[in-house]
């Protein structure tokens, strides 16, 4: 009983760790996309950084 327990532990820690990177995945796969967008639209790129450079200056 006490190495089910343990064993059940242990399957609940790496299914939690492996959700935490499913879910950091899903953000680079999404950043990635906006990247894309970006890099063919030069114009949009241009706005975005002019917008994070004012933004940072303050």
């Amino acid at each position: 009983m006490r190495q089910i327990k343990k064993d059940l532990k242990i399957f609940q820690t790496e299914k939690d760790h492996l959700n935490k990177i499913k879910d950091q995945v899903t953000k680079f796969e999404k950043t990635e996309q906006e990247l894309d967008k970006l890099t063919n639209s030069p114009g949009e790129a241009a706005k975005r950084l002019v917008s994070k450079k004012s933004t940072s200056a303050l």
